[in-house]
């Protein structure tokens, strides 16, 4: 059985701008759930997304630019 891709998988009510970074997510996190995605403003006045997701061993804090490149990654061991 195939898997979907991310994309099918991030809920509709996330901003269209989600499918910038959704193959960086594809690539590196196949088979992992994604908690949350938020649009927020950092200490620079950028604005950002964030994203929560997790995989058998992991939860991933990771946070984007609106171009959809990765600025920054935090990972916390779920075991």
């Amino acid at each position: 059985m195939n898997q979907p891709s991310i994309q099918h998988r991030i809920p509709r009510s996330i901003p269209q701008a989600s499918g910038l970074f959704s193959s960086y997510l594809d690539q590196h996190f196949p088979k992992a759930f994604i908690w949350s995605i938020q649009t927020v403003v950092d200490v620079s006045g950028q604005f950002v997304y964030k994203v929560e997701l997790s995989d058998a061993l992991n939860l991933y804090h990771l946070k984007f630019n609106l171009e959809g490149n990765l600025l920054g990654k935090q990972v916390e061991a779920m075991i």
